[in-house]
Formats: C-alpha cells, sequence, structure tokens
C-alpha cells in the first residue's frame, strides 16, 4: 500500500503540481523513514562462552588504498 501511495505522490504530487498528493508523499516518506530507522539488523557472528583466563580480542582491518 505504500508503495503505490509514494507512487502516486510522485506522479501527482512532484510531477502534476498537487499539492494534496504533495504533502501525502511527505507523510509516506515519514513513515517509510521510521519503518527504515527501526528495522532490527543485528546479526550474532559468534557467540562463544569464555572460560577463565581467556580473552576476546575484536579487531578490524582498514580496506586497502585507505
Amino acid at each position: 500500500m505504500l508503495k503505490r501511495l509514494s507512487t502516486l505522490a510522485i506522479s501527482r504530487g512532484l510531477l502534476g503540481g498537487s499539492k494534496p498528493w504533495l504533502v501525502i508523499g511527505g507523510g509516506v516518506a515519514l513513515l517509510r523513514f521510521f519503518q527504515w530507522a527501526g528495522r532490527d539488523t543485528e546479526d550474532t557472528v559468534f557467540c562463544e562462552e569464555l572460560q577463565p583466563g581467556e580473552t576476546l580480542v575484536i579487531s578490524r582491518e582498514s580496506p586497502k588504498g585507505r
């Protein structure tokens, strides 16, 4: 439903010059932004219990050329 409203808002609001459709498009864009911002993207890559005396080193290699 949001995809259809986005398409209508772009065609009728931005391209057609209709202010009500432009406002609807802004609302749809805002709603989609909040859905995007609230998504759950954390992935567990490694999970293991450490024993006493063990250590875990986390490092990141920088991309070449930077």
